[in-house]
């Protein structure tokens, strides 16, 4: 195979193309004359192979059109653990029908200009305190969404009571005069 830009024939290439006219001097011209790449040293065998079985295998090997990718990332990002996630875990595995029901439990008795700057508090608490308070949070917040909805659906009812009882009233209206009428017509 012949290489289209050899950088042994570059000096002769530039001569050529000088002496034509196309071209002057560039100004690397000096600089390669005086250190002329260095020949591509010669490649010894490094095994001879007697078996043809071995040596059909490696031509298969080389000409195969498989690419092998590392399944391992080239860049793992490293992992954030926060002191929540303890707490959290030990919850869902004491209460593992909540994961079918998340909720986000908010500090709602907070001040709004609360200064976050001592986000953990006391360093000193115990995590299964944190836990039961954790815990405890959780089930208020989920009383108050069930009373919530509690509410909501009853006021619903009230509220859809009337134009049911009305619909009602005019179905029968309509009923029976629709009978009136029928009867009439029998006559």
């Amino acid at each position: 195979m012949k290489v289209k830009n050899n950088p042994f024939q570059l000096l002769k290439n530039i001569d050529k193309k000088v002496l034509t006219g196309k071209q002057k001097y560039p100004p690397f011209y000096n600089a390669i004359k005086l250190h002329p790449p260095a020949p591509k040293p010669l490649m010894a065998p490094t095994k001879t192979f007697n078996e043809p079985v071995h040596i059909e295998r490696q031509i298969q090997l080389s000409q195969s059109t498989k690419k092998f990718h590392s399944k391992k990332l080239k860049f793992k990002l490293p992992e954030i653990i926060y002191k929540e996630d303890k707490i959290r875990r030990v919850f869902y595995e004491q209460h593992p029908f909540e994961l079918t029901r998340p909720r986000l439990v908010l500090e709602l008795n907070l001040p709004q200009d609360f200064q976050w700057t001592s986000i953990y508090g006391n360093e000193k608490t115990r995590i299964e305190l944190c836990g039961e308070k954790a815990l405890h949070e959780f089930y208020e917040a989920r009383e108050k969404e069930e009373e919530k909805e509690r509410v909501a659906q009853q006021l619903g009812e009230e509220i859809a009571k009337p134009f049911t009882d009305y619909f009602n009233e005019m179905e029968r209206k309509n009923l029976k005069e629709g009978r009136e009428y029928r009867e009439s017509r029998e006559l």
